[in-house]
């Protein structure tokens, strides 16, 4: 993706990243769809993360004017550990907690991610529901994400249908809610949201460029629900957990196969949407 400018049919993509564009190892064995792969991430010396070859490819051709702005659940932290093969101008992290631009996070977000969870308990209350089932045989590992989020390391063969229904419950009770993912379970408290951040980075682009951009999205989870629930366009990996529980909104397309080809469709078709709209 080449330097880039901001006009009035500029497009943002707001992309999940883990399980959506790029793959662990070990997920790229569970779904399928392998490629030719670039690491994008280690951790002491071992392959944490890796992105398709023709993702990186497509990526290359996307015009000056799309914005592609990582939303993730990572934190600041973890995602500046990736070598994405794109610059970004804006960033999502830490499920909409922070919203980054050039690198720096944008102090007006913070302020309004302070004010949207203050109905909510604090963190302590919401990480103590984790170390209280510290000796259930699912919960591997917890921690504190950015204070402003906890997650768990878990085993999902060891929960039994009671489990996750029963967590959320208590989470409720407190202001926040329990979302899994693959084997990590996040507690995030209510406000807390990949969609809000969207929001307000759009009204930014907007207020920049005198007019709303199209709006395109990428995402696995149901944390990314929303985000594709407000986008023009969205896509859904196949064999994700959204694509698994279906009632996605009729703009959202599934993609044909999971993993990395998964992953070569939906950028292909984030061109091929660009240059369709180039045309008209």
């Amino acid at each position: 993706m080449n330097a880039q400018s901001l006009t009035a049919d500029s497009v943002a993509i707001t992309a999940d990243l883990d399980q959506t564009l790029i793959f662990s190892p070990r997920a790229s064995a569970r779904l399928g769809g392998g490629l030719p792969c670039n690491p994008v991430e280690h951790i002491d010396g071992v392959v944490i993360s890796e992105i398709a070859q023709t993702v990186s490819e497509h990526i290359d051709l996307l015009p000056p004017r799309v914005f592609l702005i990582p939303a993730t659940t990572r934190t600041v932290d973890q995602l500046n550990r990736l070598q994405l093969p794109f610059a970004y101008q804006y960033a999502i992290a830490a499920n909409g907690g922070v919203v980054l631009v050039d690198g720096f996070p944008d102090s007006s977000w913070d302020a309004e991610v302070q004010r949207r969870v203050t109905a909510a308990a604090p963190l302590n209350a919401a990480h103590a529901l984790l170390t209280q089932r510290a000796d259930r045989p699912w919960l591997l590992r917890s921690y504190r994400a950015a204070e402003l989020f906890c997650y768990a390391i878990v085993d999902p063969t060891e929960l039994d249908a009671n489990e996750l229904p029963e967590l959320d419950e208590a989470c409720a009770q407190i202001g926040w809610r329990a979302r899994p993912q693959g084997r990590k379970l996040y507690l995030l408290p209510n406000g807390l949201a990949k969609e809000a951040a969207v929001t307000f980075l759009l009204e930014k682009l907007c207020a920049q460029s005198g007019q709303r951009p199209r709006h395109f999205a990428a995402g696995d989870a149901e944390v990314d629900r929303a985000m594709l629930g407000i986008a023009d366009i969205g896509w859904v990996p196949a064999g994700s957990p959204l694509a698994l529980a279906g009632d996605l909104p009729p703009q959202v397309r599934v993609t044909d196969a999971g993993g990395h080809s998964g992953a070569a469709q939906i950028v292909g078709e984030w061109v091929t949407e660009c240059i369709a709209d180039e045309r008209h």
